[in-house]
């Protein structure tokens, strides 16, 4: 597995913030799953961080997800996990949003996730998280 990673600027006068992508790739070159972060100014909030996810999350995935992840809830006070374009939801990204929302609560920060649809939130049912973490679907 390899990832590369990527930092774009916001264009001027952009409320949005840079945006920062990193992508795994197998060792065939296939791209498994591409995450970024960027931050959105959601009505005159406090900005938020927005990490997405572009593909499958799986133990392959799931490390830097992770990373992204808990960086983000440790640096702003919002985080949500975008998971509109998630293909695949194994055991690995249950792990991850249980240590997201463990360091959220922890620090008394809000973490919520926005996409949830197909297999993410069938597996988010079946694991009960459903009811432990906020979904804007």
């Amino acid at each position: 597995m390899t990832d590369s990673r990527t930092d774009h600027s916001p264009k001027s006068g952009s409320s949005a913030g840079a945006v920062t992508t990193a992508t795994v790739t197998g060792f065939n070159g296939a791209v498994i799953a591409t995450v970024s972060r960027s931050l959105e100014h959601a009505d005159g909030r406090t900005p938020l961080a927005v990490v997405s996810v572009h593909g499958d999350v799986d133990r392959d995935t799931a490390p830097l997800v992770e990373r992204t992840l808990l960086r983000a809830i440790d640096e702003h006070p919002v985080t949500w996990l975008d998971v509109r374009q998630v293909g695949f939801f194994g055991a690995a990204g249950v792990h991850v949003l249980v240590r997201a929302h463990q360091r959220a609560a922890a620090l008394g920060r809000t973490f919520e996730l926005r996409g949830v649809h197909g297999i993410t939130e069938q597996v988010l049912t079946i694991a009960g998280l459903d009811h432990m973490i906020a979904a804007i679907r």
